[in-house]
């Protein structure tokens, strides 16, 4: 099964750790029912964090 490209990150503390670890942010949005999420290119960085939690 192929990995998904991009990462939507609903989580602030998430967000958090992924941006002072230096994931790439491709943009900060609102969704449709106005929850705000964080957009990250599924990248090693992510993965490394992701599977520390």
């Amino acid at each position: 099964m192929k990995q998904p490209k991009y990462f939507f990150c609903y989580s602030i503390n998430l967000h958090r750790k992924l941006r002072e670890a230096g994931a790439s942010l491709i943009c900060e949005a609102l969704s449709t029912r106005n929850k705000r999420f964080w957009l990250y290119e599924r990248d090693e960085t992510v993965h490394r964090i992701l599977s520390e939690m």
